[in-house]
């Protein structure tokens, strides 16, 4: 089981329940504005309330994408850093065990 603030969740879930979040809660003002509950002030600040809350959540999906765009190009780089230091050890190793099997050639063959 995942620690808490581990879990991974898809981005197209997230828009996709931001988006029924925000349906249903028009769906709610709607059914209040028809009731005659409310005054038309009423109405004016819960339409605005819904607007404000709504806008907020886009953006922040907007800011979200962005951030994975730039994460994903992140971790491609660290990646490729990580490839290119890897390959350099492997030529040192590889440098070494070529310098280990000449020394071991010149023994065999009595050079020192």
């Amino acid at each position: 089981m995942a620690e808490l603030g581990q879990q991974t969740v898809d981005f197209s879930t997230l828009v996709s329940r931001a988006a029924e979040d925000s349906f249903v809660s028009f769906k709610e003002l709607v059914e209040k504005s028809r009731s005659g509950e409310q005054s038309d002030s009423e109405r004016k600040i819960g339409l605005l309330k819904y607007l404000v809350k709504t806008r907020q959540r886009m953006l922040r999906l907007n800011v979200l994408a962005k951030w994975c765009k730039q994460v994903s190009f992140l971790l491609l780089l660290l990646l490729w850093r990580r490839c290119l230091n890897w390959f350099a050890t492997l030529r040192v190793l590889i440098a070494l065990m070529n310098s280990c099997f000449r020394e071991l050639g010149s023994l065999e063959t009595g050079k020192f």
